[in-house]
């Protein structure tokens, strides 16, 4: 028998034995649902973001400042 979960952002259907990291817990101690590859996805965002709030103070290390 497999188990199956649906991810919540996208509808595809995880199989939990080939991702056990599916279910995501929060610190507040609320669930998720992600796949894989919204898990990347929302990794790879979050460095984004983090990079472009670090902008400013790259350009003034660069710049001797």
């Amino acid at each position: 028998m497999t188990l199956t979960l649906t991810c919540e952002h996208c509808e595809s259907e995880i199989d939990v034995a080939k991702d056990p990291g599916c279910v995501v817990y929060d610190p507040s101690g609320a669930t998720d649902v992600k796949c894989e590859s919204c898990r990347q996805r929302e990794w790879e965002s979050w460095q984004v973001s983090t990079l472009i709030c670090d902008w400013p103070s790259i350009t003034r290390i660069k710049r001797g400042r």
